[in-house]
């Protein structure tokens, strides 16, 4: 037998088992059931028709006749959340028949000379009591109220300040500085509020465990009543293998005492660093330089002193060196 075969004996079989089921006194127990359930909802619609429930209409937002020259710079929220009480009778009409209303701005009915324009609780509300049906009470509106911010043009160009938690996999690492582009951004918005920014600020970037060159875009934090063009930034991560490089390099010998000349054993150290297999070999041992603090009396003529660290290359890490103590010999010039 086919598997489609056997499928339809299945089939048959549960269809058999429902026509059965439906039969004699079960069928006209379930019948009758369905019949009272119909009754008894009928009744409860009725009842509730006639009583005052309260429930919540979320009503639509919309700003109409902007002008051209004008930058809404706001987030304003896509709808409003309404409590309404009335009865149940009217309260139904919005979910069968009626269309609830749009909560419009008419921005030419707004005046601001600011660049910030707030509509109150009581403008809201009263605008849709002329859109409702008269008997509908407004109990409450959230957001209970709303601020339209604008510009008419005035901006600012202004920094980007990267926030980032970049770590590279073990045995690679940032092989350069992070490109960011664009640097600058225009934010637009009320003339006060612009005056108040010096730079703007990213969302936090996190990279784990990298082990190649990354680009990614990242969003800039909002700004409440402030426009940015662009509102995010392509970022560029330079990620590749490092290995240690190891370099003899000489310690200078400066800051001799007046009529000392500095004796210094060892003379060169064995120097370790971490670099990019790209820029290994461009790493010289004149790209360091390292000194010790002979701030000394005349009276003392051998110290031990710690090796010092006075220039590397920015993209190299990790740097030791052996020894890290050299001795130094102070010899009265003649």
């Amino acid at each position: 037998m086919k598997w489609f075969d056997k499928d339809t004996v299945s089939f048959n079989r549960f269809l058999e088992k429902v026509r059965s089921s439906l039969r004699g006194n079960r069928k006209k127990d379930l019948l009758t059931f369905l019949v009272f359930l119909l009754i008894s909802s009928f009744f409860w619609s009725l009842q509730k028709m006639k009583e005052t429930i309260e429930t919540d209409f979320i009503i639509p937002i919309e700003v109409i006749n902007v002008p051209k020259n004008i930058l809404i710079t706001s987030d304003l929220p896509n709808s409003l959340s309404v409590d309404v009480k009335d009865k149940g009778a009217t309260i139904f009409s919005y979910f069968f028949s009626r269309t609830l209303p749009v909560f419009k701005i008419d921005f030419s009915q707004l005046k601001s000379d600011h660049g910030e324009i707030s509509i109150t609780s009581d403008m809201i509300v009263a605008q849709l009591h002329k859109k409702l049906v008269p008997t509908i009470e407004v109990v409450s509106v959230f957001p209970e109220s709303l601020t339209l911010n604008f510009s008419r043009g005035e901006s600012k160009v202004l920094p980007i300040s990267l926030i980032s938690a970049i770590t590279a996999a073990s045995s690679c690492g940032l092989s350069g500085q992070l490109n960011i582009s664009p640097i600058y951004v225009t934010a637009y918005g009320p003339k006060k509020k612009l005056n108040e920014l010096t730079k703007i600020y990213s969302e936090t970037l996190i990279l784990q465990n990298l082990k190649d060159s990354v680009t990614t875009t990242v969003q800039l934090q909002k700004i409440d009543g402030i426009r940015f063009i662009p509102q995010k930034v392509k970022v560029t991560v330079p990620v590749e293998p490092f290995t240690e490089k190891k370099l003899d390099v000489t310690i200078e010998s400066n800051n001799a005492p007046a009529g000392y000349v500095m004796r210094i054993f060892p003379v060169k150290v064995n120097l370790v660093c971490y670099v990019a297999l790209s820029k290994y070999n461009k790493v010289q041992p004149t790209d360091f330089q390292l000194g010790i603090d002979s701030t000394m009396s005349s009276n003392k003529t051998s110290l031990k002193y710690r090796v010092k660290l006075l220039k590397a290359p920015s993209f190299v890490s990790k740097i030791r060196f052996q020894p890290e103590e050299v001795e130094v010999l102070m010899e009265e010039r003649r």
